[in-house]
């Protein structure tokens, strides 16, 4: 130990603090180590050095303390700690790692006694084992299956080792001047890997990524069937291990298995040094996958049927493989006919590709005074080779100059083709090469708007107006309400092909009322509708055509029968009918009495409002109905709506369908079905509702109670 730095007198007294793996060490092989003189502590040096033959081996520190105010003139001090590891006399070895893919460097460290000579190798001595020059403390001017060498002062050596092939290795350090001394490490050396990530499939013309992880080295080379190119040679693999490449198929530098539709085979190879070109009959691959090479296809979609002239439409599609979608519009006349944005002759317009997910989209703003009528919709996409038609040209078409015998079509005669005559010509250029053909139609027609029937309403109920129309999407439309009072216009706008918009009439007034749409271009329609005084418990209102209703509970006498209730409706003719399982259709005659739980089908020529006088004796009972299996026509048996399932409590365990009709749209409703509690049209918590008449389907014979009186 070397403590000359202090300056302390030899008679003054310090302790030696020394911290061992067994705790503090106070006495050692007869030597104590607390409240020894200076002297004492400057005699642990030369052949007075402490011995440690008997100590435990592991880690030490020594540190010099003052702590005794009588001694050292009353300083209360230490030093620095100071390390030391005590370890067995025979010589050790470590990896940095036990388990490597083939061809990486494992780190060795090597302990042992200073200036010993040692001999580091592989055991047995391998040609896949060595020792690669210039690394760490290995060899500087060759590459070694073994070597000698000799241990440091700080007693460690670091050396570095490489294994080309797989297998299990033993390297061994051996201490040349000990008897028996050696020490040695197991390394487990696994394949090189590639786990490739690349689609399944790929179309020809596309943009895609080779990528994936490997599990050593620092560039990876990726052969496509045998063949690699300068993009596909050194790629460099990242700090995660993780690869990947973009590849464009269309493209002259690309591979060109790529080019051709069929399975393609690729094969990645780690820290290959041979540069691009083909595989060697003896390379070995480290990871391999396959896709599969398709054609391109062309798909779109028209935002309408039909169009107004002077208002747009939308083409939209997917073309995977292709840069640009080239379009042609012949009007119904032919090439000569209207270019369907104006002026003369076919239409032709290009429109790009999206790279990202091979969408494309183009407006056609169709002229104001253009041709009416059924246009052709060609959209074409040249194939992988981007060259168009059977014969390769590089232009499809020149609108400057149709007959151009540089561009595809220019091989036909154009100019006085129809229709027809023009599909075939598009069609011909098409055959025998990978061009991507699409066909369809769009209508032009005059501008139009046009009402959808509307029904009557009461006071209080939304009139809803709608309609159909030829005007682009979102283009707006004016919606007016004239009669007894003004209704505040409304503007809606145009969605596929229809508008629809709502009028509050809380604040009307019962009269007949005009409804007139109009597009600003001077087009319009017009309807009337009758909004009727408000609905009261004892109000009935007929639609116009045929209706299924029932009165909610008993009439009065003298005002019960068909006759005195319905007498005045204008039925244009048709008979009344009820139904019943045992007896089938009966025509209702005038003195028929109206009673409650009854459906009943009337027919009434225009919207009439039915005024019910009601039974006000209160000692009556609640009506009943017998139902046999099958269907039944029932009425509703109250004044206010109510839950289907707990107006058919009586016949909980018999009924199964309940199905109302809408005499305003004269079609029949979602059947409610007996215990469907999902919340949809069929639950069978949804309203049946007062002065209506149902169909119900019951499978046993059973008896309905009213819930009204």
């Amino acid at each position: 130990m070397d403590v000359a730095g202090i300056n302390l007198f030899y008679h003054d007294r310090v302790d030696l603090e020394i911290m061992g793996p067994n705790g503090m060490v106070l006495v050692q092989n007869g030597v104590s180590f607390t409240n020894i003189t200076v002297g004492a502590l400057k005699s642990f040096t030369g052949d007075g050095a402490i011995n440690t033959s008997k100590w435990d081996r592991g880690h030490y520190t020594f540190q010099v303390k003052t702590n005794h105010p009588d001694y050292a003139c009353g300083l209360i001090d230490q030093s620095v700690k100071k390390e030391l590891t005590i370890m067995k006399e025979t010589v050790q070895i470590k990896a940095d790692t036990t388990e490597v893919p083939e061809l990486t460097v494992v780190q060795l460290k090597v302990i042992g006694i200073s200036s010993h000579k040692i001999r580091v190798t592989a055991d047995p001595v391998s040609k896949n084992a060595y020792f690669p020059a210039g690394l760490d403390d290995n060899l500087r001017d060759k590459d070694s299956q073994w070597f000698n060498d000799t241990i440091d002062d700080d007693g460690t050596r670091t050396y570095a080792v490489e294994f080309n092939d797989t297998g299990v290795y033993t390297i061994k350090v051996t201490d040349l001047d000990e008897t028996d001394s050696y020490d040695t490490v197991d390394i487990t050396v696994t394949d090189k890997n590639v786990v490739f990530n690349v689609p399944d499939t790929v179309v020809i013309g596309q943009q895609f990524k080779i990528g994936g992880t490997v599990n050593t080295g620092d560039t990876v080379d990726i052969a496509v069937e045998g063949e690699i190119v300068e993009k596909l040679n050194d790629v460099v693999i990242g700090e995660n291990g993780e690869f990947w490449v973009g590849i464009d198929t269309s493209l002259q530098d690309a591979p060109s298995a790529f080019k051709i539709p069929s399975s393609v085979r690729l094969n990645a190879y780690i820290d290959r040094r041979r540069g691009p070109g083909n595989i060697g009959a003896n390379e070995k691959d480290d990871g391999s996958t396959a896709v599969l090479m398709t054609r391109g296809y062309l798909e779109a979609e028209l935002s309408t049927p039909e169009v107004a002239q002077g208002d747009d439409f939308t083409i939209t599609g997917t073309a995977p493989g292709a840069k640009s979608v080239s379009i042609l519009i012949v009007a119904p006349k032919g090439f000569s006919g209207s270019n369907i944005e104006g002026e003369k002759e076919m239409y032709y317009s290009t429109t790009s590709v999206t790279a990202s997910d091979n969408t494309f989209y183009k407006k056609i703003s169709v002229g104001d005074n253009v041709d009416t009528g059924r246009y052709l919709i060609m959209l074409l996409s040249a194939g992988s080779d981007g060259k168009w038609g059977k014969f390769g040209y590089d232009e499809l078409y020149n609108p400057d100059k149709p007959n151009d015998d540089t561009t595809s079509l220019g091989q036909y005669t154009l100019t006085t083709g129809t229709q027809e005559e023009m599909l075939e010509r598009v069609e011909d250029q098409t055959f025998l090469s990978d061009d991507q053909l699409w066909i369809d139609r769009v209508n032009v027609e005059p501008p139009y708007v046009s009402l959808d029937p509307i029904v009557d309403v009461t006071i209080g109920e939304p009139l809803g107006v709608s309609g159909t129309t030829n005007r682009e999407e979102g283009y707006t439309i004016l919606v007016t309400v004239k009669g007894p009072v003004k209704f505040a216009p409304q503007t809606v706008n145009v969605g596929k092909g229809r508008f629809n918009t709502v009028f509050e009439t809380s604040n009307a007034v019962p009269g007949t009322y005009t409804v007139k749409v109009d597009d600003g271009d001077g087009n319009t329609d017009t309807a009337t509708v009758t909004i009727l005084t408000l609905l009261t418990p004892a109000t009935m209102r007929l639609h116009k055509s045929w209706n299924c209703v029932s009165v909610p509970v008993k009439l009065a006498a003298g005002n019960n029968t068909f006759g005195h209730v319905f007498g005045m409706v204008n039925t244009s003719g048709h008979s009344s009918f009820f139904y019943d399982v045992k007896e089938g259709w009966t025509a209702v005659n005038s003195t028929e009495k109206v009673i409650p739980l009854r459906g009943y089908w009337i027919y009434s020529s225009e919207t009439t409002l039915v005024n019910l006088i009601y039974d006000s004796y209160p000692l009556r009972t609640p009506p009943t109905k017998q139902l046999y299996k099958g269907w039944n026509a029932i009425g509703f048996s109250d004044t206010q709506p109510a839950a289907t399932n707990s107006v058919l409590t009586s016949i909980e365990q018999s009924w199964a369908y309940l199905i109302g009709f809408d005499a305003a749209y004269q079609n029949y409703e979602p059947a409610i079905i007996n215990n469907d509690e999902t919340g949809g049209v069929h639950d069978e918590d949804n309203l049946m509702l007062p002065m209506k008449g149902y169909w119900i389907y019951v499978t046993e014979d059973c008896e309905l109670a009213g819930i009204g009186v």
